[in-house]
Order: structure tokens, then sequence, then C-alpha cells
């Protein structure tokens, strides 16, 4: 974002004084005060967020380390698509028969208002010097995300505020174009019917779809498989005498997020792998070689591992549960067999014999 600015600055000043035949003040963007203060007030707000207000000062340093990661990601072959993708899924995406999403309203729209921007002369009633940085910067930004092969739904936030914003100024500029009364209106009613179907398809992606692969942002999404998980495991505790201190041992070969989330309420809860873990593994903090004895409370394992974990175990367990973690990555819970007994219990409820006081024969 910040090089798509400073390009954006650049090409602004450029432009304007090629548009306006020198008289465009390009001295007023590239003067060293405003930048300076640009970047002072970008060092204060970076230092203040990234510390947590001062409470965690390494954060400042995680933020630089961080373009490392980063890096290490664009180049490698993890999440890799080519330079159209973000294109694609805005434009037209069609995954399944019958469903077909389309942002390309947007798209058009801050094309039109790119145009106008770039084509309009001083004088006309809005700040283009504001427009046109707002234009170039949205293109700049957006070829820059093209070019990384490292490609996830959830970037294209980084360009398309701008798409957005660009929107708003190509849809007046359609309306301002039309050179009658009524084809402004008939213009104006057409851009509220478009804009109402980007709210109907909203609706549904959000509210309806929000975890069906036929959504094009549900990428590597988590199954609601794993709510029904967090539930069982959380009327385990109830039944277990240790309450939500029970030992709970996730071993995975897989990356065991969103697990943490959901079990974050559990005082007792490791991250275990069967093997000795690689330095990506042990760099993030996920995972601690499994020893030989891997009792627990509560076990859930990737499903690839249950030979070797059997091996492992001794005590008995109940493994009637299986979730899914996210697309093609199933979960076992091993549940002691003590605990499960306890939660049988527990959801039979209280009962009462034959013939006394109640009870029904």
């Amino acid at each position: 974002a910040a090089a798509a600015m400073i390009v954006a600055a650049v090409l602004t000043a450029l432009w304007g004084r090629w548009r306006e035949g020198g008289q465009a003040p390009a001295r007023l963007w590239l003067s060293p005060w405003p930048l300076a203060l640009a970047v002072a007030v970008t060092v204060v707000v970076a230092a203040g967020l990234y510390s947590s207000f001062g409470t965690n000062p390494a954060g400042l340093w995680d933020s630089v380390r961080a373009y490392g990661s980063y890096a290490e990601k664009a180049g490698g072959e993890l999440h890799r698509h080519p330079w159209y993708f973000y294109l694609s899924i805005l434009i037209w995406d069609h995954p399944a028969r019958g469903f077909v999403w389309s942002e390309g309203l947007i798209v058009g729209l801050a094309a039109v208002g790119l145009v106008a921007a770039l084509t309009q002369k001083s004088g006309k009633g809005s700040d283009l010097a504001l427009l046109r940085f707002l234009g170039f910067y949205t293109v700049a930004l957006t070829a820059l995300y093209a070019a990384i092969p490292y490609k996830t739904p959830w970037c294209a936030l980084g360009f398309l505020h701008g798409m957005t914003l660009m929107a708003g100024v190509g849809a007046v500029t359609l309306v301002r174009w039309m050179p009658a009364a009524w084809a402004k209106v008939a213009v104006g009613v057409v851009l509220v019917a478009l804009a109402a179907h980007l709210g109907w398809e909203s609706y549904r992606l959000n509210f309806r779809l929000y975890a069906d692969q036929r959504n094009p942002y549900v990428y590597a999404h988590a199954s609601t498989d794993v709510l029904a998980l967090a539930r069982h495991v959380d009327r385990l505790a109830q039944a277990s005498p240790a309450g939500r201190d029970l030992l709970v041992k996730v071993i995975s070969s897989e990356n065991p997020w969103p697990l943490p989330w959901y079990l974050r309420k559990f005082d007792r809860v490791g991250w275990w792998r069967i093997g000795a873990p690689d330095d990506a593994d042990l760099a993030a903090g996920w995972y601690k070689s499994v020893p030989d004895d891997a009792d627990a409370d509560v076990i859930i394992a990737t499903t690839d591992l249950q030979a070797e974990l059997d091996k492992r175990l001794r005590g008995s367990y109940n493994k009637q549960g299986i979730y899914g973690l996210r697309p093609g990555v199933l979960v076992m819970v091993y549940v002691n067999e003590r605990l499960w007994d306890a939660f049988q219990l527990q959801q039979a409820g209280p009962t009462t014999a034959p013939g006394e006081a109640g009870g029904s024969p």
C-alpha cells in the first residue's frame, strides 16, 4: 500500500502538470514538509497500534520481521494463483451450476471513474487531484497484488476499497454524461437496481452461504463442524470432575486452526505432533513432539494419525466422534472411557426405578 501511494502521488503530479499545461501545483505534492508530516503521522499511528499502545514494545520489531514471512510466501507455491485470480472473482465467478457471482458493477464503474478523473480539467466542481490520486493508487495496488503469486481472496480487500470509492465517482459521472433529464433518471434507476443486486449477493454470501464452497470468498474455510466439536468438548467438561481444567491434547499433522480459538476457554490444552516438528512449526509455537504416553481426558487427532496414535495410548477410549476441520481435514475425538461413562450418565439425566413415586412401569 505504501509503494502504491508513492507511485500514485508521483503520477498524479506528473499527470496534472501535463493535463493542465504546466499549471498544476506539482510542487505541492512533492514538497518535503507535507511528505514529512505524512511520514510522522504514519510512524506514530503504526507505533501505537503495533505496540498495543505501548504495552507490547516487541510488536514494533515483529511488524518489521513480518515482511520476511510475507516475502517467503509471495515467492512460494502455497496459495499460488494466476495474475487474474482476483479479477476473475470480482467480475465473473461461476463455481457450480446455477451459481454465478459478480461484482463487475464495482469494477466497471471504477474504470469509468478513472477515465473521468484523468480526462476532466480543473473547475468541474471536484478535487481532480484527489480523484486522480485515488485512481492511480487503486490501479497500482491492483497491479502489485496481481503480480504476487501468493493470493487469497481476502487480500483483494487491499485494493477493493479503492475500486469502491472510484465506482462512486463513476456512477456520478455516468449520470452527468446523460444529456436529458429522463436519461439521467433512467441511468439512476439502473444503477440503483444493480446496487440492490449487489446487496442481495452480499446477504446470500454472508448470511446463507458463509461456509459453502460455492462462495468465492470461502477459501480454506473452517467447517461448521468446528462449532459442534467445541460444544461437544464443552459438554464433556461439564461431565468431568475437573470441569474446564480437564486435559485436552490436540495431535495433528495439519495446522489445527481454528481450534485454538474455539478451545480458548479451556485451561489445559496442549498442541502436539507425532514425530519431530519442523522449524516452521517450532517458530510458530504450534507443536511439541508428543511423548510415548499420549493419554489425556480428551484427544483430538487428525484421522491420518489414528494408527500411530493408538500405539501410544495406554487407557481405553471412546472414538465415535469424527468432525471436519477444514475441507479435506478430518479429526477424531478420543474420550477417556471413564469420562465418556460420566458424560453418558449426564446426557441420560436422572432416572427413577419402576414402582417408585413418579416412576413409570
